[in-house]
């Protein structure tokens, strides 16, 4: 019974994620408008992004290569065609998901926020295992993304895992977070 409600769970999770979704049509009453008076880090999101298509292969992350501190607009693949760097089980996917592979150079550790503009799955995958986010709250309060998650990565190259996007484009910022 435990194994089949910690699957339940999982499962659950998985769709939940999936399922995040572009910010609404309004800002929140704190807000002047989407995209004004965000932190300096955050800033980049209210900036006219920069074309990079994702790979398909872990072989080739090479290629696509996402810079930190720069929003990006990424030309995804459709899912049957991706191989993940960590495989993902195939729950609820949408008829149109599209996924994709970047590679991520940290230069320093720290915490970094990866953001994207719609519903789409996130994972950092450093030595070939998934790292968990230290934070899932979705960044600054005006800006408008769709998911924001903060990881703590430590200095090297690693894989980020774009999984069941809804649609062939999505927006990505990496925002590395101010020292306190």
């Amino acid at each position: 019974m435990t194994g089949k409600l910690f699957g339940a769970v999982v499962v659950a999770a998985a769709i939940a994620s999936t399922l995040a979704v572009a910010a609404p049509a309004n800002p929140p009453p704190a807000c002047r408008a989407w995209d004004v008076d965000l932190p300096k880090e955050w800033q980049p999101w209210a900036q006219a992004p920069t074309p990079l298509a994702v790979t398909t292969a872990v072989a080739d992350v090479g290629s696509a290569v996402v810079p930190i501190g720069k929003k990006v607009s990424l030309a995804m693949a459709p899912s049957q065609s991706v191989h993940l760097a960590v495989g993902m089980p195939k729950i609820d996917e949408p008829p149109d998901a599209h996924s994709g592979l970047l590679a991520l150079h940290v230069p320093e550790a720290g915490l970094y926020w990866v953001a994207a503009s719609g519903g789409v799955w996130i994972d950092i995958v450093v030595d070939g295992a998934i790292i968990d986010p230290v934070e899932t709250d979705g960044g600054p309060l005006c800006a408008s993304l769709g998911k924001a998650l903060k990881y703590r990565l430590k200095a090297g190259n690693s894989v980020i895992q774009l999984v069941r996007a809804r649609g062939a484009h999505v927006d990505l910022l990496v925002a590395r977070e101010p020292e306190k």
